[in-house]
């Protein structure tokens, strides 16, 4: 079973008023696939509401370090690594 077949029976259950409690480290799951999410540090929340709102560059600098940043491609948010430009245009 791959992770996307995952994500999407946790989202049908979801939309039958199931709460679906889900830990990932992957922040562009968290992007693509919650509703709402809790982002924890090493020893306190560091976020939480709505992905798109709890998940911003401040915060993945707080909990992962310098590494990564969110782009947004079109209608999608994805979180990339620092410095990697549009992954969409590699000429870019």
């Amino acid at each position: 079973m791959n992770f996307k077949r995952i994500w999407r029976i946790n989202k049908e259950f979801t939309k039958k008023g199931v709460t679906a409690l889900t830990c990932t480290h992957d922040p562009n799951h968290v992007l693509w696939f919650c509703d709402k999410t809790i982002v924890l540090g090493s020893d306190h929340i560091v976020a939480n509401g709505n992905p798109s709102n709890a998940l911003t560059n401040k915060t993945l600098n707080e909990i992962y370090g310098d590494v990564c940043n969110i782009k947004k491609f079109g209608d999608m948010q994805m979180v990339i690594p620092t410095g990697l430009g549009d992954p969409t245009n590699p000429a870019k």
